[in-house]
């Protein structure tokens, strides 16, 4: 709400300051530092009293000077709306508070943690660490999502809410045992999901998980497939490639890396919640190689799209050249549709700081500027060359 307003105000940064107030998908904790209400605690040790006192003191410390920061941001973005305002004054004024207002958060949730630790029950505290763990599961950071619960469950501070989005996690990572395990936890304590569904859905996804693992596990003992170093503004990322699977992909990808195609293409197409696409020098989604090659997808054995699958973009069949995608879960819905051709095997933390260029809904996000693939090489590769059978560019215009 707020970023939208300041949209043409000449100022980037100033749209960034207003979406760490928006999109810190914290919900109702807003409400805790608005209303300073913290639950209080009843231990018997003193000692156990002093330590509940001085967290609950720390974390009501933290919530008044977030509070604070956010009407002084509040009285900004009024002051801007009017007619007569000095525009450029006022986002002068804004510009300091994205760096305290980072530090205000993350001083909360330090302290929400620290309170949760000692005062498992405490509603306020809860409020703001089950925020923290939807905020992560959002932002496709499923393994951090699931250390944060763990953590929160040994002090007793995981309600149902909570030990769900632990399940959810565990199925994005494919660890369906530990989802079926939270799950019970959840319905112990009395979660108002519907786990059934839930446990449904582990259960149809224990046959393809199966699967894929025992290909994993084969692959890990042959320790011979290709491997290529994706070095990204955002960070490293290893893929490995299914040459036994999809051989004709997996060589197409590596002739175009000892090309130096990709160096400095970026990835233009990034949903949270679903992939980051990259592979088109022009940036716009319709630049390719020159070529196309067929698809893999049906061939016997294809691979699934689990989270880190490495997949062919096309926009039909046989009409891919040179787009790929790297999913943040998996996506049932493209298997057979799209190539898998390998998977990330290093740098899944680099997965969810790739800039967001697309809301969920695939619309663009205007003033972003995408991370790029700084430098592709391959770093590992069967004793053969990496001939591609290609198709014509399908979007080739006749002479």
């Amino acid at each position: 709400m707020y970023a939208a307003r300041f949209q043409g105000a000449g100022n980037e940064r100033l749209t960034a300051a207003w979406a760490v107030v928006v999109t810190t998908a914290w919900g109702t904790a807003w409400a805790t530092v608005w209303t300073g209400t913290v639950t209080a605690a009843q231990p018997a040790a003193a000692a156990a009293r002093a330590d509940v006192g001085a967290s609950r003191a720390a974390f009501a410390a933290a919530s008044k000077d977030l509070k604070a920061l956010l009407g002084e941001l509040t009285l900004l973005e009024a002051q801007y709306q009017q007619p007569e305002a000095d525009k450029q004054a006022i986002i002068a004024k804004a510009q300091p508070l994205e760096k305290k207002l980072r530090a205000a958060s993350e001083r909360l949730e330090e302290t929400a943690f620290a309170l949760a630790d000692v005062d498992p029950k405490n509603k306020a505290a809860g409020e703001v660490t089950g925020a923290v763990v939807a905020r992560m599961l959002q932002g496709d950071a499923p393994a951090k999502a699931l250390e944060v619960v763990e953590r929160l469950d040994r002090a007793g501070a995981a309600d149902g809410n909570v030990l769900l989005m632990a399940a959810t996690a565990a199925m994005v990572l494919s660890r369906l045992d530990a989802a079926e395990a939270w799950l019970a936890k959840a319905g112990k304590v009395g979660s108002d999901a519907n786990l059934e569904d839930l446990r449904g859905a582990i259960e149809r996804e224990r046959p393809k998980v199966a699967e894929e693992m025992t290909k994993r596990q084969a692959e890990a003992q042959a320790d011979d497939l290709p491997r290529v170093k994706l070095a990204t503004s955002a960070g490293d990322v290893v893929v490995e490639l299914f040459e036994n699977e999809a051989p004709n992909t997996v060589a197409n990808f590596i002739a175009l890396v000892d090309r130096k195609f990709y160096d400095g293409t970026p990835f233009h197409r990034v949903i949270g919640g679903f992939m980051a696409q990259g592979g088109d020098p022009t940036g716009t989604g319709r630049g390719g190689p020159g070529h196309a090659i067929e698809c893999e997808c049906g061939a016997p054995g294809s691979r699934r799209h689990f989270l880190g699958s490495l997949s062919m973009a096309h926009a039909g069949k046989n009409t891919g050249g040179s787009q790929f995608f790297l999913t943040f879960r998996p996506t049932e819905h493209l298997d057979g549709k799209h190539t898998v051709f390998g998977r990330v095997i290093s740098g899944f933390d680099v997965l969810p700081k790739l800039i967001r260029t697309q809301d969920e809904q695939g619309r663009p996000l205007p003033g972003l500027k995408p991370d790029t693939i700084v430098k592709a090489e391959v770093v590992r590769r069967r004793n053969h060359p990496y001939e591609p059978k290609v198709l014509p560019d399908p979007r080739a215009k006749p002479q």
